[in-house]
């Protein structure tokens, strides 16, 4: 413990004096050589600072550009804005100068008349147009097959019996015409018979008690045994063909006993032997003549066909109609446009006379502007070309660097060879001085002058004695894992880690906390200022209404509980009257319809000439007065927003006062295939 740091020491102190003369002799080296290569390097440390000022002056001018260009936007807008109006005043001006003289209530009548006429003309093509449509789809489903339709009586009765579960037919269902010429002098004969309900025996009591509901207008009967008829040549059974048998035998007599003729005389003649009827119809018995003729066929085949053929006449006819509406129509058109165009040539003249005092301001404004918009350009190009300069310049700069830079690599390649053996030098240098320094307090004063020093036993005599020190180490019998060392270094590197951890969540909850304090101060720069909007969109609408409001902003701050509780209080004054909360019981329901148009148009409103959103409000009317559907009717139309409105059928036309378009709907009657189309009128 004396002498062998003490051995230690003395040699250290020996080594130092031999690495102090190198490290010595290293600078001086190092010395030598930066002096060579001083303005190198000094001119590259001027190129830098040279580029690092170029760059901020590239920099400067580049925002100083976008200034200019956000400027001379500006001035673009304020003189696209005063070229518009001189453009329009022109265009006033040239129209004041091409008026026409006239009359306006004249031409104003000659408008109203025209719409009118192009009104009618519209209604007439839409009514003719959806009749054709559903002509074409009743004559196409006659073309699959279908049945001619029955009238409406009819076709309650058949849907009462099904709903009933009774089986029927009917007797224009089961009879056909074999010779297409004797259609209509057949079905004359049957006349409402056509209809006859044939039902089983068993159902017919309760079939007759559905016909006694429905004022069925036609005989219910029973289907019978069947029977043969044997018809004489010329009479109506025998060009019918029943494809059921036990159809009644009175139906098969009244068809046996009527004779077809070709004519009138020829009836007249046979008439004293039993009923006779011509082609188009016309009845004679002994009791007289009488024309029984049916215009609509039902019976067989032959009544599909000619359903067809009139189908397709009216089918034309309505073209016709169409083609006829829409050329008046197009003829009210032009004479509402020229008469609609004088009328606006001629209101031309009195805009003139208010608008013509603008004009000299105008011509003074746009010759300012384009003074103005010349001046910024030049100055944006002059801008642009100094920027493009130092541009210029501050690449030169780098160039000349990179290749300082690259000439100088060898250069630096050998210093840093001086510099790492200096480093090395020093380095072995500090850490014999440390462990000199370590081991001096170790050293006795007494061993430490320089006779002691060879004085002292080498080392490997000593270590001798350290071998006899270690020996005994060996009887320890203490703990002698040195494994525990190793475990405890490990603790140790956790618990440092565990430290820096614990370090960079404190750190990263103070960045967390520092985050939400300016967002929450954004958002109360956000909420505030929205409320102010909000504010003043009411303000100004309530205005348009005729209302007086007052809205009381919540102070708002960064406190979370602030936030939460903050509210915005608004009341509004009707007729004059101080302003009350909005959920008063006290307000009338227009008022309170008034007031929840305001809140909800308000948070699209964007001012005075701006277009606001688009609503759907069902039925705002309900329930109203008079004086109030009138004051929300005005409200609408002040707002410059759109609305879809819904109102039921009603007699109090103020309702319609906002509406631009009004479309009114029906619903499909249960005899109709489709709802009938919307009727519109423009305003």
């Amino acid at each position: 413990t004396r002498r062998l740091p003490a051995s230690r020491w003395h040699k250290l102190q020996h080594m130092i004096g031999q690495i102090t003369s190198e490290v010595g002799l290293a600078r001086d080296v190092l010395g030598d050589f930066d002096s060579k290569h001083a303005d190198g390097i000094a001119r590259v440390d001027h190129l830098e600072r040279d580029i690092s000022r170029l760059e901020k002056a590239v920099v400067a001018k580049k925002a100083e550009r976008v200034t200019l260009l956000q400027e001379k936007e500006g001035v673009d807008g304020r003189s696209r804005e005063v070229r518009v109006r001189l453009k329009q005043l022109r265009a006033l001006e040239k129209a004041a100068s091409e008026a026409p003289d006239g009359d306006v209530d004249t031409l104003q009548n000659t408008v109203r008349s025209a719409m009118l006429a192009e009104a009618d003309a519209e209604r007439r093509i839409a009514e003719s147009r959806s009749e054709r449509q559903s002509l074409l789809a009743e004559q196409s489903g006659l073309g699959k097959g279908n049945r001619v339709r029955l009238p409406g009586f009819v076709r309650e009765m058949q849907q009462a019996l099904r709903a009933s579960g009774i089986e029927h037919s009917l007797l224009s269902e089961v009879i056909d015409i074999k010779k297409p010429k004797w259609q209509k002098a057949v079905e004359s004969v049957l006349g409402r018979d056509r209809f006859t309900v044939l039902v089983e025996r068993t159902n017919a009591l309760e079939a007759r008690k559905l016909a006694a509901k429905c004022r069925y207008p036609a005989y219910v009967a029973s289907l019978e045994t069947a029977v043969e008829v044997q018809p004489s040549k010329h009479s109506a059974l025998a060009v019918v063909e029943l494809s059921e048998s036990r159809v009644p035998l009175w139906l098969k007599r009244r068809l046996a006993d009527t004779t077809l003729v070709k004519t009138v005389k020829e009836g007249y003649e046979l008439a004293k032997v039993g009923p006779t009827i011509d082609i188009d119809g016309y009845r004679q018995d002994e009791r007289g003549g009488v024309y029984i003729g049916v215009d609509e066929l039902y019976c067989g085949g032959g009544a599909t066909k000619a359903a067809v053929g009139k189908l397709s006449e009216r089918i034309e006819a309505l073209k016709v109609v169409e083609n006829e509406a829409e050329d008046a129509r197009r003829a009210a058109v032009r004479r509402r446009s020229a008469a609609q165009a004088d009328l606006n040539a001629m209101s031309a003249v009195t805009q003139w006379e208010d608008a013509s005092k603008e004009l000299p301001q105008l011509i003074i404004d746009d010759e300012e502007a384009t003074r103005e918009k010349t001046a910024r350009s030049t100055q944006i190009m002059d801008v642009l070309a100094e920027s493009e300069e130092l541009t210029r310049e501050l690449a030169e700069r780098r160039a000349e660097l990179r290749q300082l830079r690259l000439d100088g690599s060898t250069v630096d390649e050998v210093r840093r060879s001086h510099v790492v053996k200096l480093h090395e030098l020093s380095n072995r240098l500090r850490n014999y001085e440390n462990e000199a320094a370590e081991l001096l307090p170790d050293v006795p004063e007494e061993l430490r002058s320089e006779a002691a020093g060879t004085l002292i036993e080498s080392s490997g005599e000593l270590r001798g004695r350290l071998a006899v020190l270690r020996e005994q180490e060996v009887d320890y019998e203490g703990i002698r894992d040195e494994g525990i060392l190793d475990v405890l270094e490990r603790q140790r590197g956790h618990l440092d880690e565990q430290l820096s951890l614990l370090k960079r969540r404190e750190s990263e909850l103070k960045n967390g906390e520092q985050e939400l304090t300016r967002a929450r101060s954004s958002y109360v720069r956000v909420a505030d200022a929205t409320i102010g909007r909000y504010s003043k969109a009411l303000r100004d609408l309530a205005s348009k209404a005729g209302m007086d409001v007052d809205v009381r902003r919540p102070k708002l701050s960064a406190d979370d509980e602030v936030i939460r509780k903050a509210g915005l209080d608004v009341r509004l004054g009707f007729d004059g009257k101080r302003p009350i909360m909005i959920s008063d019981p006290k307000l009338s329901g227009g008022q309170k319809v008034l007031a929840s148009i305001l809140l909800l148009v308000a948070l699209t409103y964007e001012g005075e000439n701006e277009g606001s959103g688009f609503f759907i409000l069902d039925e705002p009317f309900a329930h109203l007065s008079v004086e109030r559907i009138e004051d929300v009717t005005r409200f609408i139309g002040q707002t410059r927003s759109q609305f879809l409105l819904t109102t039921p059928t009603t007699h109090n036309f103020a309702v319609f006062n906002a509406a631009r378009l009004l479309l009114t709907l029906r619903k499909k009657k249960p005899d109709m295939d489709a709802a009938p189309a919307p009727m519109y009128v423009r305003r």
